[in-house]
């Protein structure tokens, strides 16, 4: 039985920014080793009202989600907030939701990008 202490935990990291900011998200991925990302093109629904409230102008978003690592997660949150400035308004949003399950040592070890070849 594996000592609970040693077991990585994993997290799906969700960035949402103006169409077009994408790529440079993927890129902050990329330098700190996230192997694992998928992106999407979304598209605002929420009247303007409520799109003022919460900073968002445009409609059209790019939608960027990672699997990552506890400490991979604070290293990304540090550089996010320094490459996209996201502490000033309309700049994006980003949030993190732990994953309590995977099935086995490989597949995390795959999900993380530390499985030997």
């Amino acid at each position: 039985m594996p000592d609970i202490n040693s077991i990585k935990s994993i997290n799906l990291a969700i960035v949402i920014v103006d169409r077009g900011k994408g790529k440079r998200i993927t890129k902050l991925f990329n330098k700190i080793n996230v192997p694992y990302q998928v992106s999407a093109l979304g598209k605002g629904t929420a009247p303007t009202e409520m799109q003022a409230y919460f900073g968002f102008g445009e409609t059209e978003k790019d939608i960027i989600f990672a699997l990552i690592s506890d400490e991979k997660t604070k290293t990304f949150n540090a550089m996010l907030t320094e490459e996209l400035c996201t502490k000033k308004p309309k700049s994006g949003i980003a949030f993190v939701i732990p994953i309590n399950s995977v099935s086995g040592k490989q597949e995390l070890e795959y999900f993380l990008g530390e499985m030997e070849e």
